[in-house]
Protein backbone atom coordinates (compact mmCIF):
# COMPACT_ATOMS: atom_id res chain seq x y z
CA UNK A 1 0.00 0.00 0.00
CA UNK A 2 1.23 3.46 -0.87
CA UNK A 3 2.75 4.97 2.24
CA UNK A 4 2.08 8.53 1.04
CA UNK A 5 -1.68 8.08 1.28
CA UNK A 6 -1.81 5.27 3.83
CA UNK A 7 -3.76 7.44 6.28
CA UNK A 8 -6.67 8.11 3.97
CA UNK A 9 -6.65 4.59 2.51
CA UNK A 10 -6.95 2.96 5.93
CA UNK A 11 -9.13 5.53 7.70
CA UNK A 12 -12.37 3.61 7.34
CA UNK A 13 -14.21 6.93 6.94
CA UNK A 14 -17.29 6.27 4.74
CA UNK A 15 -17.37 9.76 3.21
CA UNK A 16 -13.69 9.55 2.30
CA UNK A 17 -14.15 6.08 0.80
CA UNK A 18 -16.91 7.40 -1.45
CA UNK A 19 -14.73 10.34 -2.44
CA UNK A 20 -11.77 8.12 -3.30
CA UNK A 21 -13.99 5.90 -5.43
CA UNK A 22 -14.81 8.97 -7.54
CA UNK A 23 -11.16 9.34 -8.62
CA UNK A 24 -10.74 8.15 -12.24
CA UNK A 25 -8.99 4.73 -12.45
CA UNK A 26 -8.76 4.52 -8.66
CA UNK A 27 -10.94 1.44 -8.18
CA UNK A 28 -9.26 -0.75 -10.79
CA UNK A 29 -5.75 0.35 -9.80
CA UNK A 30 -6.42 -0.34 -6.14
CA UNK A 31 -7.79 -3.79 -7.07
CA UNK A 32 -4.63 -4.52 -9.07
CA UNK A 33 -2.47 -3.53 -6.11
CA UNK A 34 -4.45 -5.85 -3.84
CA UNK A 35 -4.17 -8.72 -6.35
CA UNK A 36 -0.42 -8.26 -6.66
CA UNK A 37 -0.04 -8.19 -2.89
CA UNK A 38 -2.12 -11.36 -2.52
CA UNK A 39 -0.07 -13.19 -5.17
CA UNK A 40 3.17 -12.10 -3.52
CA UNK A 41 2.01 -13.23 -0.09
CA UNK A 42 0.81 -16.58 -1.45
CA UNK A 43 4.09 -17.30 -3.22
CA UNK A 44 6.14 -16.24 -0.21
CA UNK A 45 4.11 -18.48 2.08
CA UNK A 46 4.16 -21.51 -0.25
CA UNK A 47 6.39 -24.32 0.94
CA UNK A 48 8.91 -25.41 -1.71
CA UNK A 49 8.27 -28.84 -3.24
CA UNK A 50 10.31 -31.62 -1.71
CA UNK A 51 13.42 -32.27 -3.77
CA UNK A 52 14.37 -35.82 -4.73
CA UNK A 53 17.45 -37.22 -2.97
CA UNK A 54 19.33 -37.85 -6.20
CA UNK A 55 22.51 -38.93 -4.43
CA UNK A 56 20.72 -41.72 -2.55
CA UNK A 57 18.93 -42.74 -5.74
CA UNK A 58 22.21 -43.04 -7.65
CA UNK A 59 23.77 -45.03 -4.81
CA UNK A 60 20.90 -47.52 -4.85
CA UNK A 61 21.16 -47.89 -8.63
CA UNK A 62 24.87 -48.55 -8.45
CA UNK A 63 24.46 -51.10 -5.66
CA UNK A 64 21.95 -52.95 -7.77
CA UNK A 65 24.33 -53.00 -10.69
CA UNK A 66 21.97 -51.02 -12.85
CA UNK A 67 22.75 -48.18 -15.23
CA UNK A 68 22.55 -44.60 -14.07
CA UNK A 69 19.24 -43.06 -15.26
CA UNK A 70 19.60 -41.09 -18.49
CA UNK A 71 17.55 -38.16 -17.12
CA UNK A 72 19.78 -37.75 -14.09
CA UNK A 73 21.52 -34.68 -15.48
CA UNK A 74 18.24 -32.94 -16.28
CA UNK A 75 16.81 -33.76 -12.88
CA UNK A 76 19.95 -32.57 -11.11
CA UNK A 77 19.92 -29.35 -13.10
CA UNK A 78 16.24 -28.75 -12.29
CA UNK A 79 16.84 -29.38 -8.59
CA UNK A 80 19.63 -26.81 -8.63
CA UNK A 81 17.52 -24.18 -10.40
CA UNK A 82 14.31 -24.63 -8.37
CA UNK A 83 15.28 -22.33 -5.45
CA UNK A 84 16.59 -19.69 -7.84
CA UNK A 85 13.42 -19.83 -9.92
CA UNK A 86 11.22 -19.45 -6.85
CA UNK A 87 13.30 -16.49 -5.70
CA UNK A 88 12.97 -14.92 -9.17
CA UNK A 89 9.18 -15.33 -9.10
CA UNK A 90 8.97 -13.66 -5.68
CA UNK A 91 11.15 -10.78 -6.86
CA UNK A 92 9.02 -10.35 -9.98
CA UNK A 93 5.78 -10.24 -7.98
CA UNK A 94 7.35 -7.81 -5.52
CA UNK A 95 8.42 -5.47 -8.32
CA UNK A 96 4.96 -5.66 -9.89
CA UNK A 97 3.38 -4.81 -6.55
CA UNK A 98 5.73 -1.87 -6.01
CA UNK A 99 5.09 -0.45 -9.48
CA UNK A 100 1.34 -0.80 -9.13
CA UNK A 101 1.58 0.83 -5.71
CA UNK A 102 3.43 3.77 -7.26
CA UNK A 103 0.78 3.93 -9.96
CA UNK A 104 -1.93 4.06 -7.30
CA UNK A 105 -0.03 6.87 -5.58
CA UNK A 106 0.01 8.82 -8.85
CA UNK A 107 -3.69 8.18 -9.48
CA UNK A 108 -4.65 9.39 -5.99
CA UNK A 109 -2.39 12.44 -6.15
CA UNK A 110 -3.94 13.45 -9.46
CA UNK A 111 -7.43 12.97 -8.06
CA UNK A 112 -7.28 15.54 -5.26
CA UNK A 113 -9.87 17.81 -6.87
CA UNK A 114 -12.15 14.82 -7.45
CA UNK A 115 -11.95 13.93 -3.75
CA UNK A 116 -12.79 17.43 -2.54
CA UNK A 117 -15.47 17.76 -5.21
CA UNK A 118 -17.09 14.54 -4.04
CA UNK A 119 -16.96 15.68 -0.41
CA UNK A 120 -18.55 18.99 -1.40
CA UNK A 121 -21.36 17.15 -3.21
CA UNK A 122 -21.86 14.91 -0.20
CA UNK A 123 -22.03 18.02 1.99
CA UNK A 124 -24.73 19.56 -0.18
CA UNK A 125 -26.70 16.33 0.08
CA UNK A 126 -26.40 16.41 3.87
CA UNK A 127 -27.54 20.05 3.95
CA UNK A 128 -30.55 19.16 1.80
CA UNK A 129 -31.45 16.33 4.15
CA UNK A 130 -31.02 18.66 7.12
CA UNK A 131 -33.37 21.23 5.60
CA UNK A 132 -36.05 18.55 5.24
CA UNK A 133 -35.93 17.59 8.92
CA UNK A 134 -38.88 18.28 11.16
CA UNK A 135 -37.77 21.46 13.03
CA UNK A 136 -39.01 20.12 16.35
CA UNK A 137 -36.65 17.16 16.18
CA UNK A 138 -33.66 19.42 16.89
CA UNK A 139 -35.01 20.02 20.39
CA UNK A 140 -35.26 16.30 21.18
CA UNK A 141 -32.35 15.07 23.29
CA UNK A 142 -32.93 11.31 23.51
CA UNK A 143 -34.55 8.36 21.73
CA UNK A 144 -37.18 8.09 24.45
CA UNK A 145 -37.99 11.77 24.05
CA UNK A 146 -38.35 11.26 20.30
CA UNK A 147 -40.76 8.37 20.86
CA UNK A 148 -42.80 10.43 23.31
CA UNK A 149 -42.98 13.30 20.83
CA UNK A 150 -43.93 10.97 18.00
CA UNK A 151 -40.72 11.81 16.15
CA UNK A 152 -38.87 8.50 16.34
CA UNK A 153 -38.20 8.18 12.61
CA UNK A 154 -37.36 11.87 12.22
CA UNK A 155 -35.01 11.73 15.20
CA UNK A 156 -33.19 8.72 13.76
CA UNK A 157 -32.76 10.50 10.43
CA UNK A 158 -31.47 13.58 12.27
CA UNK A 159 -28.82 11.50 14.01
CA UNK A 160 -27.73 10.06 10.67
CA UNK A 161 -27.52 13.56 9.19
CA UNK A 162 -25.32 14.73 12.05
CA UNK A 163 -23.15 11.61 11.79
CA UNK A 164 -22.74 12.00 8.04
CA UNK A 165 -21.81 15.67 8.42
CA UNK A 166 -19.17 14.80 11.00
CA UNK A 167 -17.79 12.10 8.69
CA UNK A 168 -17.50 14.57 5.82
CA UNK A 169 -15.57 17.06 7.96
CA UNK A 170 -13.26 14.32 9.25
CA UNK A 171 -12.72 13.16 5.67
CA UNK A 172 -11.97 16.74 4.63
CA UNK A 173 -9.40 17.09 7.38
CA UNK A 174 -7.69 13.81 6.45
CA UNK A 175 -7.70 14.66 2.74
CA UNK A 176 -6.39 18.19 3.29
CA UNK A 177 -3.54 16.86 5.41
CA UNK A 178 -2.70 14.14 2.87
CA UNK A 179 -2.85 16.25 -0.28
CA UNK A 180 -1.49 19.54 1.04
CA UNK A 181 2.27 19.04 0.71
CA UNK A 182 3.18 22.62 -0.22
CA UNK A 183 5.55 24.73 1.83
CA UNK A 184 2.67 26.74 3.28
CA UNK A 185 1.07 23.62 4.74
CA UNK A 186 1.31 24.61 8.45
CA UNK A 187 -0.34 27.96 7.76
CA UNK A 188 -3.20 26.73 5.58
CA UNK A 189 -3.90 23.90 8.00
CA UNK A 190 -3.89 26.34 10.89
CA UNK A 191 -6.76 28.13 9.18
CA UNK A 192 -8.39 24.80 8.43
CA UNK A 193 -8.18 23.81 12.09
CA UNK A 194 -10.18 26.80 13.31
CA UNK A 195 -12.96 26.01 10.86
CA UNK A 196 -13.20 29.26 8.99
CA UNK A 197 -11.84 28.90 5.48
CA UNK A 198 -13.13 25.38 5.08
CA UNK A 199 -16.66 25.92 6.29
CA UNK A 200 -17.73 29.50 5.67
CA UNK A 201 -17.14 32.10 3.00
CA UNK A 202 -13.78 33.93 2.85
CA UNK A 203 -14.97 36.93 4.89
CA UNK A 204 -15.26 34.80 8.01
CA UNK A 205 -12.83 35.49 10.86
CA UNK A 206 -12.52 33.93 14.30
CA UNK A 207 -11.26 35.85 17.34
CA UNK A 208 -10.92 33.53 20.33
CA UNK A 209 -14.28 31.92 19.83
CA UNK A 210 -16.09 35.10 18.75
CA UNK A 211 -17.05 35.01 15.09
CA UNK A 212 -16.87 38.23 13.10
CA UNK A 213 -18.23 38.10 9.57
CA UNK A 214 -17.44 40.95 7.19
CA UNK A 215 -19.57 41.21 4.06
CA UNK A 216 -17.20 42.52 1.39
CA UNK A 217 -20.10 43.67 -0.76
CA UNK A 218 -22.00 45.78 1.78
CA UNK A 219 -19.03 46.41 4.11
CA UNK A 220 -21.26 45.41 7.02
CA UNK A 221 -19.97 43.52 10.02
CA UNK A 222 -21.93 40.99 12.00
CA UNK A 223 -21.19 38.96 15.09
CA UNK A 224 -22.18 35.35 14.73
CA UNK A 225 -20.93 32.81 17.22
CA UNK A 226 -20.76 29.24 15.94
CA UNK A 227 -20.85 26.30 18.36
CA UNK A 228 -17.07 26.00 18.63
CA UNK A 229 -15.22 23.95 19.57
CA UNK A 230 -18.19 21.58 19.43
CA UNK A 231 -17.84 18.52 17.26
CA UNK A 232 -19.34 18.92 13.77
CA UNK A 233 -22.93 17.76 13.83
CA UNK A 234 -26.52 18.94 14.03
CA UNK A 235 -25.62 21.93 16.22
CA UNK A 236 -23.24 23.25 13.59
CA UNK A 237 -25.74 22.76 10.78
CA UNK A 238 -28.42 24.54 12.80
CA UNK A 239 -26.06 27.44 13.51
CA UNK A 240 -25.05 27.70 9.85
CA UNK A 241 -28.67 27.92 8.73
CA UNK A 242 -29.50 30.60 11.28
CA UNK A 243 -26.33 32.60 10.63
CA UNK A 244 -26.59 32.36 6.86
CA UNK A 245 -23.17 30.73 6.67
CA UNK A 246 -22.34 29.09 3.36
CA UNK A 247 -20.84 25.68 4.06
CA UNK A 248 -18.45 24.24 1.51
CA UNK A 249 -15.53 21.88 0.95
CA UNK A 250 -12.84 23.74 -1.01
CA UNK A 251 -10.17 22.26 -3.21
CA UNK A 252 -6.58 22.97 -2.18
CA UNK A 253 -6.42 25.71 -4.80
CA UNK A 254 -9.53 27.36 -3.37
CA UNK A 255 -8.16 26.92 0.14
CA UNK A 256 -4.89 28.65 -0.74
CA UNK A 257 -6.64 31.41 -2.68
CA UNK A 258 -9.00 32.02 0.22
CA UNK A 259 -6.12 31.99 2.68
CA UNK A 260 -4.24 34.53 0.56
CA UNK A 261 -7.35 36.70 0.30
CA UNK A 262 -7.91 36.60 4.05
CA UNK A 263 -4.28 37.60 4.62
CA UNK A 264 -4.69 40.55 2.27
CA UNK A 265 -7.94 41.56 3.95
CA UNK A 266 -6.39 41.18 7.40
CA UNK A 267 -3.45 43.35 6.39
CA UNK A 268 -5.76 46.01 5.01
CA UNK A 269 -7.81 45.99 8.19
CA UNK A 270 -4.67 46.22 10.32
CA UNK A 271 -3.16 49.14 8.43
CA UNK A 272 -6.55 50.82 8.23
CA UNK A 273 -6.90 50.48 11.99
CA UNK A 274 -3.46 51.99 12.63
CA UNK A 275 -4.08 54.87 10.24
CA UNK A 276 -7.51 55.62 11.68
CA UNK A 277 -6.25 55.40 15.25
CA UNK A 278 -3.52 57.94 14.45
CA UNK A 279 -6.03 60.34 12.88
CA UNK A 280 -8.44 60.05 15.81
CA UNK A 281 -5.67 60.57 18.34
CA UNK A 282 -4.70 63.87 16.76
CA UNK A 283 -8.31 65.05 16.53
CA UNK A 284 -9.55 64.17 20.00
CA UNK A 285 -9.35 66.43 23.03
CA UNK A 286 -7.05 65.43 25.90
CA UNK A 287 -8.77 63.20 28.44
CA UNK A 288 -11.69 62.25 26.20
CA UNK A 289 -12.50 59.07 24.33
CA UNK A 290 -12.45 59.32 20.55
CA UNK A 291 -15.86 59.02 18.93
CA UNK A 292 -16.54 56.15 16.57
CA UNK A 293 -16.24 57.12 12.96
CA UNK A 294 -18.77 55.92 10.39
CA UNK A 295 -17.93 52.33 9.53
CA UNK A 296 -16.06 51.67 12.77
CA UNK A 297 -16.99 48.73 14.95
CA UNK A 298 -15.74 47.33 18.23
CA UNK A 299 -14.13 43.98 17.52
CA UNK A 300 -12.10 41.82 19.88
CA UNK A 301 -8.44 41.30 19.18
CA UNK A 302 -6.94 37.82 19.41
CA UNK A 303 -5.92 38.60 22.99
CA UNK A 304 -9.53 39.34 23.86
CA UNK A 305 -9.14 43.13 24.15
CA UNK A 306 -11.67 45.26 22.30
CA UNK A 307 -10.21 47.13 19.35
CA UNK A 308 -11.90 49.41 16.88
CA UNK A 309 -11.46 48.15 13.32
CA UNK A 310 -12.41 50.15 10.27
CA UNK A 311 -14.71 48.37 7.87
CA UNK A 312 -13.04 48.20 4.49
Amino acid sequence: MTTTFATILTSGNPALKRALDDIPHYTETKAAVAAAKAALNAESARRPAAQDDLVSEVMEVLRAGEEVPTDLAERAHAATLAPQQRKAVIELLDQAHRRLDEELDTVIRGGADAVFGSLHDQLQDVITRFEKLEPRVLDVASPSGAITAGLADAWQEAQLVGKDYAAIREAQQLATHAFNTAGDRPWTEQHFAIENLDEVWPEWFVYRGVGVMVDVRTREQHRIVPPMPAEPGLAYLAWAREAGAILWVPTLRQLRETYAASNTEAGARWYGKKSTAFTIERAQKPGTEPALLPGDADLPDRDGAATRVVTL
